[in-house]
């Protein structure tokens, strides 16, 4: 099987913001949920499972964005872009790959 290449496009681009998504989690959710809980909870937990929330979001609202600019480009000048669910999906399943991973992670090194 063979992909085409506007969903090789929309996978690159879909790692890229599913990544992007887990760095800024990290950063600004991660570092306050450090802070709030106890000492019981494991560190690599808490950031694991921050990045895996900011990938999944990250990921499905690009996937989004996306094919609503598509659409509204092609408003503008119709035929420009296709605008389809395989898109948005093609584009969000980094995301989902990369949460269910650093989830894995997460429970792996939990106690």
């Amino acid at each position: 099987m063979k992909l085409a290449a506007d969903k090789i496009g929309h996978l690159k681009a879909g790692v890229e913001i599913a990544l992007l998504g887990a760095v800024i989690a990290v950063f600004f959710v991660g570092l306050v949920a450090l802070a709030s809980t106890g000492p019981a909870t494991s560190i690599s937990s808490v950031l694991l499972g921050t990045a895996a929330a900011g990938a999944l979001v990250a990921g499905v609202i690009g996937g989004i964005v996306k094919e609503k600019a598509d659409a509204l480009d092609n408003a503008i000048q119709p035929g420009m872009h296709e605008v389809s669910a395989a898109d948005a999906i093609a584009t969000a399943a980094p995301g989902v790959v990369l949460c269910a991973l650093l989830l894995l992670l997460a429970l792996a090194g939990s106690p």
